[in-house]
């Protein structure tokens, strides 16, 4: 049985690693992995026996920051679909087209699709053989629930796992039709409200439906629904969601490894619960796209969460079972104020700013002022002129469309400015897949420092942007080599040369 949180002025009381059996040498271990490693995390949290142990939001995100979730919004239209089966709306095994208007529906169904229930939908066995939510996107129906069922299936529902986001939309539209409001709404007044959550979300672009992939959470959002899980559905001295039907959802309903058959021992093929994944080591998780994710481990009464824009498939996961959780002791460890201080200092001067960098260049004043004009290149970038002060850079750029100008922060601290540099990139140009919605999309903000005498690097990020700019600039005699690295998916660097091949670019200055 989970530990049940006792909220101290609504908040997740803290504690010390040690005092929950888990030495604070491991956290660090698993910071020190996530920085050679080079792991975009952006924000995470721990909480063990009822305590979080570990907190940390990278600069310049904050604890009020909004960020993407992604399909770990899978694991929310769930518990959406168990409460309207607590409250007698539904059943598991209710044949689900009968709901819907028939206008939804094709006139040419296939009959495999009158045997299609809510389990399955919950399970992803609804029968197809491949993922339905891009030919939503583009079908010829602007109704998403007809698109998915004018997509045939393959298998008799209820006998093949595929990995489909369609099933989520027509959840989505069950829980409205049910409750009379979308699943957003329905969630604020079930869950987000009573647990101190703030979400946002947006809605589908033709039908104006609730579109659970926009959802958006603060950094303390999947750790508390995690935790809603892990306590199973109770919530501050009330049951939020039945018992039976949370210990259910948790439970492994079927194997994964269809879906992935070129992934088996991976977490991907650890089985699947209801519309969440199982993990390898036990428990389950909410899982979304580019390591947003909710770890789940009764067996530990531990909770893990992350927010992050990284592509690679489970770093998160794997650094934390091999730092922190095979390590953890069930009785307290002794304290050890020396390497929690340690601790405390990494977790609140957890940033996102160039590493291993500091403020003082040996070449300051020698290149302070200067103005190097760029050779030709693609983008229409002029020149470039950095201007070196005791608490900040300014740094001014010409181009085909003009001046700008921008400031830099030291020691991590991250100066607001307007728009980008060095790309031919209109401002509040952001895809989907790196923005971060409601934000000004032309807000920005740097930071850097000298990584040696000859060589300043800073970033550039911004509120609406989960990926970043690193701009590392070489200085020669009377020369700079600015290359720019990003981490965008639709990399606007990619205009200014070959070398953005490998999402990098180079651009050659001379005074």
């Amino acid at each position: 049985m989970a530990t049940i949180i006792q909220l101290e002025n609504g908040r997740i009381p803290e504690a010390t690693p040690e005092s929950v059996g888990i030495s604070s040498r491991c956290i660090l271990n698993y910071l020190d992995r996530v920085e050679a490693e080079n792991v975009k995390l952006h924000a995470f949290q721990i909480v063990r026996k009822g305590k979080l142990i570990a907190d940390a939001v990278g600069a310049p995100y904050t604890h009020d920051s909004f960020h993407r979730i992604y399909s770990a919004a899978k694991g929310i239209v769930a518990t959406a679909v168990l409460l309207t089966i607590q409250d007698g709306h539904y059943s598991f095994d209710d044949k689900v087209v009968q709901f819907f208007p028939k206008e939804w529906i094709p006139e040419d169904l296939d009959p495999r699709w009158e045997r299609l229930t809510l389990y399955h939908l919950l399970t992803m066995t609804a029968g197809h053989a491949r993922d339905t939510m891009f030919t939503m996107l583009v079908g010829k129906s602007p109704c998403w629930v007809r698109t998915f069922f004018e997509v045939k299936p393959e298998y008799e529902p209820g006998t093949h796992f595929v990995y489909d986001m369609g099933a989520q939309y027509v959840m989505n539209e069950l829980v409205r039709i049910a409750v009379g409001k979308d699943l957003g709404e329905y969630m604020n007044e079930r869950i987000f409200e009573p647990m101190g959550i703030k979400a946002q979300w947006r809605y589908t672009p033709i039908e104006g439906n609730f579109w659970s992939s926009s959802l958006q959470l603060q950094p303390e959002g999947l750790t508390k629904l995690s935790l809603l899980y892990l306590q199973e559905g109770e919530w501050d001295g009330k049951q939020l969601v039945d018992r039976e039907l949370m210990r259910y959802a948790m439970r492994q309903h079927v194997p994964s490894e269809s879906a992935f058959p070129e992934l088996a021992g991976r977490e991907d093929v650890a089985g699947y619960c209801l519309h969440m994944w199982r993990n390898s080591f036990g428990g389950l998780r909410y899982a979304g796209g580019q390591g947003q994710i909710g770890v789940i481990v009764p067996e530990y009464d531990m909770v893990y969460s992350t927010l992050a824009a990284e592509d690679r498939p489970n770093p998160l996961i794997d650094i934390f079972y091999e730092e922190i959780l095979r390590r953890c002791s069930e009785r307290p460890l002794p304290e050890d104020p020396e390497c929690y201080a340690e601790l405390k200092a990494r977790l609140e001067g957890f940033g996102l700013g160039p590493r291993g960098v500091k403020p003082e260049g040996g070449r300051i004043s020698e290149l302070s002022g200067c103005t190097f004009s760029f050779d030709e290149n693609e983008s229409g970038q002029k020149n470039i002129r950095f201007d070196f002060l005791k608490d900040r850079v300014v740094i001014t750029t010409g181009s085909a469309k003009g001046i700008k100008q921008h400031l830099c922060g030291y020691n991590g601290e991250w100066l607001d400015s307007t728009g980008y540099l060095l790309v031919d990139k209109e401002d509040g140009e952001i895809v989907d897949l790196d923005k971060i919605f409601f934000y000004d999309d032309k807000q920005t903000c740097i930071t850097g420092g000298w990584l040696d005498d000859s060589t300043f690097i800073f970033k550039l990020r911004g509120p609406a942007m989960l990926c970043d700019y690193t701009y590392t600039c070489r200085f020669g005699d009377d020369t700079v080599d600015i290359e720019l690295a990003s981490t965008c998916h639709a990399d606007p660097a990619k205009r200014m040369g070959e070398a953005a091949k490998n999402k990098t670019s180079v651009l050659h200055g001379k005074k």
